[in-house]
């Protein structure tokens, strides 16, 4: 999010509760319940969905159309547009956007790979 530094805590809350609406479509189109050509749910039901504004969720659908997953018709209606690629890669995710599961995680696998090395490092040691 450019220019996050100088956004009100107002602003990045609503940054991060349109993310969170555009996880949840993307989620739905990953599982197949809105498949390739469907027609988006709505923005009333979406709204209802997920509990927040008109404004949340246009800037959520946004999102998805600058991303490629959705594109209006000829008559204007919002379809899936296209399939996400699957997510398994490992991201930190940037500092504004972290969450405390977030941190654990890191944590969490910090530990393993750092203590496994360490102990790597201490099998192969030689006395040079």
């Amino acid at each position: 999010m450019p220019g996050s530094a100088y956004l009100s805590r107002r602003a990045l809350w609503m940054y991060k509760l349109a993310d969170e609406v555009a996880r949840g479509i993307t989620a739905r189109i990953r599982s197949g319940a809105l498949p390739v050509g469907a027609a988006v749910p709505d923005r009333d039901a979406l709204m209802a969905d997920y509990v927040t504004s008109d404004g949340m969720v246009e800037r959520a659908l946004e999102t998805l159309v600058y991303d490629g997953l959705l594109e209006r018709d000829a008559q204007g209606v919002l379809r899936v547009s296209a399939v996400p690629e699957p997510d398994d890669g490992f991201e930190i995710p940037p500092a504004d956007k972290t969450t405390l599961a977030d941190i654990i995680a890191i944590l969490e696998l910090r530990i393993g790979t750092e203590t496994e090395a360490a102990s790597l490092a201490a099998h192969r040691r030689s006395e040079d």
